[in-house]
């Protein structure tokens, strides 16, 4: 009479999902198994997921089995025994081998036959493409709820993840001291450790525990919390910025005072100057990046100090590169000049925004029908398979003719779901780059308006590359679309709708 184990398992990273917890799956495997007269020799309880291989108590069990410790298995369903293709490899191996000789199942029909393991394996293929299907479905719905504005990690210091909303929150215990603590750092009088020490006083601490202890923030982790622009309601995933919908905790002027207490220290501790726009500028001359230097002059009339920055070649040998210097100021003021031909009135911004989401709604819309006759196709093709399966089954067909059809429907099949996962990213690929055009262009008056260096730079940056210096003017090739959005320049003092309408088809090109 064949021996079993009785094999319960449940994620412990699914505790909401499952469908069956391990005490209801226990005690439905218990009367199975009575009703069914089977002699169970042992229970085995396993939370840990079958998505990759490696779990201790699965492996013992069928080392066990090897010594001829027990013949059979009982689980709830095969997909409690594998999702992954090795460990599944091994159960339809030990059945090969008649090393396992029979598995038992409350939900699923086997017998070790060859049509048995056929359709065993189908389930366990079954089970691997619901772990990748949900692995590919959390990163698509992560990056969903990037866009829309909601942070899709863990709360910061001051924070806290509301689980019934699934959005974060203010922590009301935290948040005024994480807010007091960045005007403390802003006053340059306050190391990362001193924030650290002050914080664990007022009862923010570090997440984890240790030995039961709250530990107060790592130096790192408060450096971390000082440059996290999520604090005055943006944040960064996967390379790209977004605006949060969640309550700012500080201001962007005090998030600016706060990086400028920092980029301080660092140019303090790493390098004696630090010139914003070298290491973008080439010399036609030689090929040489530009360079700059800080000079200091003395006004006895005045009795002061002035300090004058010029950007130069920084070509050293005994010829000496022929191309001047250029004062600071005089590049500025070119560059402001780029950033204006480049910018669009503030005002143009609601408007163009509102052109923007009326083509995404036009192209959403136009996304829902193609997919619905793709998503039409797919449930013909999983009719048709379920007919041939069935007809395999009865033995209307042989295997030979079974397997063929059904590598040609799963070859129609994989392409229709490949066209339905590229469809939205072919559809609306072009209303994301767009929609950011147009908040850069309408902040360009402002950017070369106001004195932020970095800002300036990094506008030009993204208007332009292959950046020179000659004769003291500043040259470049402008990228796509601001080549074409300065070609049509004359159209910025008009504000009526064909204008605009003008303006956003020539920044989409």
């Amino acid at each position: 009479m064949p021996k079993y184990f009785i094999y319960a398992r449940k994620s412990t990273d699914e505790e909401n999902k499952q469908i069956r917890s391990i005490e209801d799956q226990l005690i439905e495997l218990k009367d199975f198994s009575q009703k069914e007269k089977l002699d169970v020799i042992d229970v085995l309880v396993e939370k840990q997921s079958a998505k990759i291989p490696g779990r201790p108590i699965f492996n013992q069990m069928l080392e066990k089995i090897k010594n001829n410790e027990a013949d059979g298995i009982i689980a709830w369903h095969p997909d409690r025994l594998a999702r992954n293709s090795v460990d599944g490899g091994q159960i339809i191996y030990l059945l090969d081998q008649n090393i396992l000789t029979t598995l038992k199942f409350p939900t699923f029909w086997f017998e070790n036959t060859t049509q048995g393991k056929f359709m065993l394996s189908l389930s366990f293929s079954q089970a691997k493409y619901y772990v990748d299907s949900l692995s590919e479905n959390i990163r698509r719905g992560l990056n969903n709820k990037a866009k829309r504005g909601e942070f899709p990690n863990q709360a910061p210091p001051g924070y806290v993840n509301n689980r019934l909303t699934r959005k974060i929150d203010l922590n009301p215990n935290e948040a005024k001291w994480v807010k007091k603590a960045w005007v403390k750092y802003s006053t340059g009088k306050y190391s990362y450790q001193q924030i650290a020490d002050w914080l664990f006083n007022k009862g923010v601490a570090a997440k984890g525990e240790n030995d039961g202890k709250p530990t107060p923030l790592a130096v790192h982790a408060i450096y971390k919390m000082l440059i996290n622009p999520f604090y005055y309601g943006e944040f960064k995933y996967k390379g790209e910025t977004y605006k949060g919908v969640h309550q700012p905790l500080v201001s962007k002027d005090l998030f600016d005072r706060v990086q400028g207490v920092i980029f301080t220290r660092s140019k303090n501790v790493h390098t004696k100057h630090d010139f914003t726009f070298t290491n973008l500028i080439r010399c036609p001359e030689c090929g040489y990046m530009v360079t700059a230097e800080e000079h200091k002059k003395y006004y006895q009339v005045t009795n002061r100090f002035a300090n004058y920055v010029n950007y130069h070649c920084s070509k050293k040998s005994r010829t000496r590169c022929s191309q001047p210097y250029v004062p600071e100021p005089t590049l500025i003021k070119q560059v402001n000049n780029f950033i204006n031909e480049a910018a669009i009135p503030e005002t143009w911004k609601p408007l163009l925004l509102e052109m923007l989401k009326q083509d995404e709604t036009a192209a959403g819309q136009n996304l829902e029908r193609i997919s619905r006759a793709l998503k039409s196709s797919l449930f013909s093709l999983d009719t048709k398979l379920d007919k041939l399966l069935n007809g395999f089954l009865e033995g209307l067909i042989n295997k030979k003719e079974y397997l063929t059809a059904k590598e040609n429907l799963t070859d129609e099949k994989r392409e229709i779901m490949k066209k339905i996962d590229q469809l939205k990213a072919k559809q609306v690929y072009w209303l994301e780059p767009l929609k950011n055009h147009i908040l850069l262009a309408a902040s360009g008056e402002k950017t070369a308006n106001e004195s932020n260096l970095t800002k300036k730079r990094e506008f030009l940056e993204t208007v332009g590359s292959n950046f020179t210096l000659k004769d003291q003017k500043l040259q470049f090739i402008w990228r796509k679309p601001w080549a074409a959005l300065r070609a049509a320049a004359t159209i910025r003092n008009k504000v009526d709708g064909a204008e605009l309408e003008s303006a956003a088809s020539t920044m989409s090109m």
